[in-house]
């Protein structure tokens, strides 16, 4: 199987003259792709997120059996992490997971909560998640800090969360202004008429980037911003 992709590249704002920041577009040709869990399958119910751990371990956030399932290489499972509840090393609903060398973090919405465990599962510690995670898409960076999608509450598309709970910085500004109140039948009539309400024009897909600034995807808008 041959898929062709055309990348645009930006550059970025350090060391780059205007004409390195000049737009850029190269073409990629993925030659294989490989099926590493089908799906239907019984190893996963709702994935929800993954990422790769430094020992090449796949951690995927389950949704709906409240786990971190954990694969090798080639999509065995090897383990799981956590399970429902409120509990230390419980989660509600599993929204991010993060594993680094030492430690796997877990963004536990409905719970309140980020949640630190070892590499081994063991929980470690945890600390308040804003309200907005219960909603908003979670991206960590590997500094344990995390950038929480806002969806133009608080006037901003994103905010950033350090290590241990406190809010800081506001990203980015509301494509419009946030609804209070979600009219479901006038989003309805919106979708009908081909349009994206304004209730979902601000929701973001947060990604961290190398230098420590943050892409956001305007996931109802078809950009991205940085």
């Amino acid at each position: 199987m041959r898929l062709g992709l055309r990348v645009l590249a930006v550059g970025g704002q350090l060391g780059c003259s205007s004409r390195d920041r000049a737009q850029e577009a190269t073409d990629l040709t993925l030659t294989a792709l490989d099926t590493l869990v089908a799906a239907g399958g019984e190893q996963l119910s709702r994935p929800y997120e993954l990422t790769v751990g430094s020992d090449g371990r796949i951690y995927v956030a389950d949704a709906a059996t409240s786990t971190i399932v954990v694969l090798d290489s080639v999509g065995r499972t090897v383990g799981t992490v956590g399970r429902e509840g409120a509990g230390p090393g419980e989660f509600g609903v599993p929204r991010a997971v993060m594993a680094t060398q030492d430690s796997i973090w877990v963004a536990d919405p409905r719970n309140g909560r980020f949640q630190v465990l070892s590499a081994r599962g063991e929980f470690a510690r945890s600390y308040a998640s804003p309200p907005s995670a219960a909603a908003g898409a979670i991206a960590f960076r590997k500094d344990g800090s995390a950038v929480v999608g806002l969806n133009g509450v608080e006037q901003a598309l994103a905010v950033r969360v350090s290590p241990t709970g406190e809010e800081g910085g506001r990203l980015g500004r509301p494509v419009v202004a946030a609804p209070e109140v979600w009219d479901f039948a006038a989003m309805k009539a919106e979708i009908g008429r081909g349009l994206v309400p304004a209730a979902f024009r601000n929701s973001v897909t947060p990604v961290p980037a190398f230098d420590g600034g943050t892409w956001v995807v305007l996931n109802g808008e078809g950009g991205v911003q940085r």
